[in-house]
């Protein structure tokens, strides 16, 4: 169990240090691309422009990232929740008998009209005193 959690540890430390190296190296190539097309944008016409365009790309992208972190993911279910029971073929009820299509409404139904039935004899007797 223990060396287990140790690998597992190791490995994530492992990801971790290269991702962050992987971005740090990312970071300074966009560094040296900015200055690369800083360059050519000035010796086409006039820093003016170059600055324009540099800060009209850094901030589209900017917006785009933006967005994308305000989506919303779709939620799952909970892991405690069961999935759902998948539906029984056409023409076959609950209860796997083909002739007992909708069991469980006659079920509800039966219980609304005891109720109402309990509630009509509650209310034409008069109250104990």
């Amino acid at each position: 169990m223990l060396t287990w959690f140790s690998f597992a540890l190791r490995r994530m430390a492992l990801r971790a240090g290269a991702s962050i190296v992987g971005a740090i190296l990312m970071l300074v190539g966009l560094g040296f691309f900015t200055v690369a097309l800083w360059i050519l944008l000035v010796e086409m016409r006039d820093p003016l422009f170059a600055a324009t365009v540099l800060g009209g790309i850094y901030l589209g992208v900017g917006l785009i990232v933006l967005a994308l972190a305000m989506r919303h993911p779709r939620r799952k279910l909970p892991y405690g929740y069961p999935p759902a029971a998948p539906a029984p073929p056409a023409g076959v009820g609950a209860a796997g008998v083909p002739g007992a299509t909708m069991p469980g409404l006659m079920g509800a139904l039966m219980q609304g009209v005891g109720a109402g039935m309990a509630a009509g004899a509650a209310r034409r007797q008069p109250p104990p005193e």
